[in-house]
């Protein structure tokens, strides 16, 4: 059962992957990353797309994803990393019944890993190649080893969990929520007679982050890590002119799920976030948890306290509403756990009076929590769409360029892995660049290094945002010597469209 309910969802993941290009957001990062590694056997010290001729980025990010991305990409191409994407969620989902089943309660296990699978967030960064859902693999992992090791003891279950969370710990930020849970459940459930056990597993996971950690400080002088020394800030050759007046003084207008979540409405959140129906769940599990107080519920409600603690933090002093679900994913098998509780429950009780009726109360649950992850995973074909008109461009840019060429440009994640190019859009005379409209942003371009600046037709903007090309720049660039237009199709797809100039 708990293999058949992670195909038939699996399949409505990879039904969005495969019909989407790899686009949104931070996607292009770790594809062109991966690519780039698959294809030179290489590690990089600084982003293989990124940076310029005097500016130099570390690549210092935790590495098991890139990895991953790389592996994929040397075994199948971009089909791999299709491939790969919903496979970190249906792979969660399957442990955390596992988890369960372990404990003889494969019902819970069986509703947990549906709820995981449908909740909203875990829904949107299941179909998006991101980091998030490769640590709640390896979270759950280092749970269920941890829990199992704190409960018998065992050197093998301490060591296994040691290793996943040195996984977790090299893969995404908020795997530092992973040891606190089990430092914090060996308090709770007084296992102080296990204090070598914990001390493995801290260990264990200390020496498969150092590697990682002794590389940064041999290069970068510095951990790169944060609570660590050392912040690892890109590395620049010359000196670079900047005017203190100019600045990006306005910003694109925040709405939706850009704004904070205390703006966009606590209420309104639960329901992008987890669904209504999940929200629910959750209360009457918390409640059912708190009843029961058995072992495992127990260490359930430790580890929801942490992802419940981060939400808030997150609401009241995180930044916008869309990026909280990723930055909490690590909590949302809890939540799934949680309310599968109750769904088991709730089945067992209404059997009891009829069969019938225990399995109709399911399917109605079932229902009420799947509309909410359908109708993300069908929004979120929309969400992964792009313009034609970009891939139009990077098509011609990968067969008219030179393949060591430099862009300019705004949207620079999915630039490189399209398009194929360098590219940098975060230099610190950025201003100098898109503002002055004179020839001082020439000779900054230049400095640099760039060959080209690429403009996408939507970033053209009177809005005086680093996110925005303003039209007097346009301008400049077409009534100045020093640039030529090689490329337009706007003609064609209006605003979707592409420009691309040559600097001379």
């Amino acid at each position: 059962m708990a293999v058949a309910v992670a195909v038939i969802v699996g399949a409505l993941y990879y039904a969005v992957v495969l019909q989407s290009p790899i686009v949104f957001g931070d996607e292009g990062f770790y594809a062109s990353v991966g690519r780039y590694m698959a294809q030179t056997g290489q590690y990089p010290i600084h982003p293989p797309y990124y940076g310029t001729d005097i500016y130099h980025p570390a690549f210092s990010r935790q590495p098991v994803f890139f990895f991953l991305n790389a592996g994929a990409w040397l075994i199948a191409g971009e089909l791999g990393l299709k491939a790969l994407i919903p496979l970190f969620s249906v792979l969660a989902a399957l442990m955390l019944y596992v988890f369960f089943r372990s404990l003889g309660r494969p019902d819970q296990g069986i509703a947990a890993e549906f709820v995981l699978l449908m909740l909203p967030g875990m829904a949107t960064y299941g179909v998006l190649d991101y980091v998030e859902t490769a640590n709640v693999l390896f979270t759950i992992f280092a749970l269920y080893f941890g829990y199992h090791a704190l409960s018998d003891g065992k050197t093998e279950h301490a060591v296994f969990s040691g290793i996943f969370a040195g996984l977790a710990l090299t893969t995404e930020l908020t795997a530092l929520f992973v040891l606190p849970i089990l430092a914090l459940w060996f308090l709770v459930s007084r296992s102080f007679g296990k204090w070598k056990t914990l001390l493995i597993i801290f260990a264990v996971a200390a020496l498969v982050m150092a590697p990682y950690l002794a590389r940064n400080l041999i290069l970068y002088n510095g951990f790169c890590y944060t609570f660590l020394p050392g912040d690892c800030a890109p590395v620049i050759d010359v000196a670079i002119p900047h005017d203190p007046s100019l600045g990006f003084a306005n910003m694109v207008q925040q709405t939706a799920t850009n704004v904070g979540a205390v703006s966009f409405g606590v209420l309104n959140y639960f329901s992008f976030a987890w669904g209504w129906a999940a929200s629910i769940l959750l209360l009457f599990g918390i409640m059912f948890a708190l009843l029961k107080r058995e072992k495992l519920d127990v260490f359930v409600l430790v580890w929801l306290a942490f992802f419940l603690l981060l939400t808030i933090q997150q609401m009241l002093y995180g930044g916008r509403t869309e990026d909280i679900p990723r930055y909490t994913l690590f909590g949302y098998p809890a939540l799934a756990a949680v309310a599968g509780m109750f769904v088991a429950e709730a089945f067992g009780w209404f059997s009891k009076k009829h069969i019938i009726i225990g399995l109709i109360v399911v399917a109605v649950l079932v229902l009420a929590v799947g509309m909410f992850g359908q109708e993300k995973l069908s929004t979120m074909v929309s969400v992964k769409a792009f313009s034609p008109g970009f891939f139009d461009g990077c098509k011609w840019i990968r067969a008219n360029t030179p393949a060591d060429s430099l862009l300019f440009t705004i949207y620079g994640h999915h630039t490189a892995y399209q398009c194929d190019r360098r590219n940098e859009n975060t230099v610190p005379d950025k201003p100098e660049i898109q503002l002055t409209n004179n020839d001082t942003s020439y000779e900054h371009l230049k400095l640099h290094g760039f060959d080209y600046v690429f403009v996408q037709a939507f970033t053209i903007s009177q809005v005086s945002a680093a996110e925005n090309i303003n039209p007097a720049f346009i301008s400049y660039m077409d009534s100045s010597p020093h640039f030529k237009k090689v490329y337009d199709n706007t003609a064609y797809y209006g605003s979707g469209g592409v420009l691309l100039y040559q600097v001379l």
